[in-house]
């Protein structure tokens, strides 16, 4: 059972992650065009033809960055939603807003990092232990057989 959590858990992070990614790129892309369409923004006496079909393209662009936006939102409030109906004993006494729910996922990932954390340094300190109890049985059995032999 226990397995099992830990796997759901690094499933969610791993979705989390990238879906996190996605609206983290989609939020650089929509920032650099933003910031190209305004340097563009130049005051100009007369717009060609060729400036007015650029801004246009810069405004299909732009729409189309927001489209990519609100799809990658749409989908994390989703995975939230679908993460709420499979375990909604991760969410007691956690709002309904996806807001405040994806606080609270980040934040039970983030606890069980510090979790790991201390985990794997405690099988470091287990591991070193051990290494000298095997050692200090090895020379033990050396001194066993010398003894022995003589």
């Amino acid at each position: 059972m226990n397995i099992f959590v830990k796997q759901y858990r690094t499933e969610i992070e791993e979705r989390l992650n990238e879906r996190e990614n996605e609206i983290e790129n989609l939020i650089q892309e929509r920032t650099n065009l933003l910031e190209e369409i305004e340097k563009k923004n130049v005051p100009v006496i007369e717009a060609t033809d060729s400036e007015s079909q650029t801004d246009d393209y810069e405004d299909e662009k732009l729409a189309e960055v927001n489209k990519k936006f609100k799809r990658a939102l749409h989908k994390v409030k989703n995975q939230i939603q679908r993460v709420v109906t499979e375990r909604p004993d991760l969410f007691d006494g956690i709002g309904e807003d996806s807001n405040e729910r994806l606080d609270h996922l980040i934040s039970i990932v983030e606890n069980q990092m510090a979790q790991i954390g201390v985990l794997q340094a405690e099988r470091s300190q287990i591991e070193e232990h051990l290494q000298n109890e095997i050692k200090q049985l090895q020379r033990s059995v050396t001194y066993c057989c010398l003894l022995n032999s003589i």
